[in-house]
């Protein structure tokens, strides 16, 4: 019986180690080849369940990692979110709910399209909403300015609305969501975009492509856009008396993170990490996920690099 043990565990040593120097071969083979003669490369396989690292190749080298950092966001957004998303918190006194901003970015967002603070809103004669409580500045470190109306370039917020963009269809006839903006998109002969500094957006006749503009976010467009699916029902709060502690809950986790890395949808990403600081205190910013996740990521890994400590900076 012993013999036999030993023996299968020999073949599986044999077969494993074949399959490494296999991979290993094949990856040597693709770099030796001329495409990586004028670019700076570097992979690192390695292989959780059996602790082992199975390829290095300037793995200990620094790079700009450009969305290659959207690993980190999967990763502290696993670690710090529960099963489903926080999409608020809420607090209920008689006919009036105070909703306190989260960072969920799938209400009412043209892919998501969640909708659970409406149906709650939908039931009370007041609706409160504090969306004041994040730290995070507009745009993240390192966003160029010229961005401001791209598609990958939405703003990040407290309360996202509609993914904080502005959608445009235009198949039989021209479509706009959030309806707030249809009569305020003007059709031209250039192909898209919108005014550096205000929601002045314009979209070219002939252009046929769904398009995604960012819109520039504020407390007065964040009203304008629930008073008009709740009309004179809903008002901004700076502080409140009564504290929201019970949390609303929007799609699965699961759901959101794919989305993000399917398409490396860079407002997702930021938002994640605002979402996940809100698990730490009411008071949202992206750093706090940042620090966490450096801080977790140091510690289980340090033994598994030679870099030694990092920052999360973009």
């Amino acid at each position: 019986m012993l013999k036999r043990v030993l023996v299968v565990l020999f073949v599986t040593v044999c077969f494993t180690s074949c399959k490494t120097v296999k991979l290993s071969r094949n990856i040597d083979q693709k770099l030796a080849t001329s495409f990586f003669d004028n670019q700076f490369t570097g992979i690192y396989i390695y292989d959780v369940a059996a602790d082992k690292v199975l390829y290095n190749y300037n793995a200990d080298k620094y790079f700009t990692p450009a969305s290659n950092t959207k690993i980190f966001t999967l990763f502290t957004g696993l670690e710090m979110l529960p099963d489903s998303i926080p999409a608020f918190k809420y607090a209920v006194n008689k006919d009036t709910l105070t909703i306190q901003a989260t960072g969920d970015p799938t209400f009412l967002h043209p892919f998501f399209k969640d909708s659970t603070a409406l149906k709650l809103a939908k039931k009370y004669k007041k609706v409160h909403l504090i969306a004041n409580n994040i730290s995070d500045k507009r745009y993240g470190p390192g966003w160029a300015w010229e961005d401001f109306d791209s598609y990958f370039s939405p703003e990040v917020s407290a309360f996202p609305m509609y993914g904080n963009v502005v959608f445009v269809q235009n198949e039989d006839s021209i479509k706009v969501a959030p309806n707030y903006f249809a009569d305020k998109l003007e059709i031209t002969d250039k192909s898209y975009g919108r005014k550096e500094l205000s929601n002045s957006f314009y979209f070219g006749k002939n252009r046929k492509r769904e398009t995604e503009i960012p819109m520039i976010i504020s407390d007065s467009l964040l009203l304008n856009l629930w008073n008009d699916i709740l009309p004179n029902k809903v008002s901004l709060l700076y502080k409140s008396a009564l504290k929201p502690s019970t949390i609303a809950y929007s799609i699965p986790k699961d759901s959101l993170f794919k989305r993000m890395m399917e398409v490396s949808d860079n407002f997702l990403a930021e938002q994640i990490l605002v979402l996940a600081s809100s698990t730490l205190s009411d008071t949202l910013g992206a750093r706090k996920s940042k620090k966490l996740y450096v801080r977790k990521s140091t510690t289980r890994f340090a033994a598994k690099t030679t870099l030694g400590r990092w920052l999360w900076i973009e």
